[in-house]
């Protein structure tokens, strides 16, 4: 506990993050500042998350997305992983992003008792379960393009009254002792619930090459609404 307190106290140093001469007693939010509180963080991230989620999965797909995708033929289809066979898998998973070659096939196929045909069958099917169906991408692209039109017109009704949109040097009036408006509030708990759902929902999802990188890319952007708090 000692070794936190002192990482915690050499992170949080006022010399490094506050005006010289203030402390964070005196950057402490009250009812005159108007300063936000980061104990509100939370239960307003928890909050938007859980609404988030029901939004999206009781609402707009079962209601909306889904049946606007079956009336174009798109159908509802989660294709189901082969019998496991612990060699095949081995071989699947060396050869993720290229095709396996003749003679691993070969090999594969002594092993379990399988001709080359059935193991190149059950790699082709393996292949297809790791593939997102298109209706999961109608679902996903769907959802994502409704919130970022809904936050980008919400964003626009926000700051189109704020003096330092339209002069910049309006940014430093009054720093450090800025207030946050309860509609500003709310346009960063929108963008804060939002990735911490897509976080949660990344993990559950089909893996693309790119998983790793759009997983970092959500978690970098939540460490940053945090630190603006």
């Amino acid at each position: 506990m000692e070794i936190l307190h002192s990482v915690k106290q050499w992170f949080w140093n006022p010399d490094v993050w506050l005006v010289p001469g203030l402390s964070w007693d005196d950057m402490a939010p009250t009812q005159e500042n108007g300063l936000p509180d980061s104990k509100d963080l939370f239960p307003a991230m928890v909050y938007m998350t859980v609404l988030f989620l029901v939004i999206r999965y009781l609402i707009l797909e079962p209601m909306i997305i889904k049946p606007f995708g079956r009336s174009f033929g798109l159908k509802d289809i989660t294709n189901k992983n082969p019998p496991f066979i612990e060699e095949a898998e081995e071989l699947f998973q060396l050869n993720k992003n290229k095709k396996a070659s003749h003679n691993d096939i070969i090999e594969v196929a002594q092993k379990i008792g399988w001709s080359e045909r059935q193991v190149e069958r059950w790699l082709r099917h393996r292949t297809l379960c790791e593939r997102p169906s298109k209706m999961f991408k109608l679902c996903d692209c769907s959802w994502n393009l409704i919130y970022y039109i809904f936050y980008c017109v919400y964003g626009l009704w926000v700051l189109y009254d704020k003096e330092w949109l339209w002069d910049i040097k309006e940014c430093w009036t009054g720093y450090p002792f800025q207030s946050v408006s309860k509609d500003l509030w709310w346009y960063y708990i929108l963008s804060l619930g939002y990735y911490t759902t897509m976080s949660l929902t990344h993990m559950f999802q089909h893996k693309r090459k790119d998983s790793l990188q759009m997983l970092l890319h959500h978690l970098v952007t939540l460490v940053l609404i945090l630190f603006i708090f």
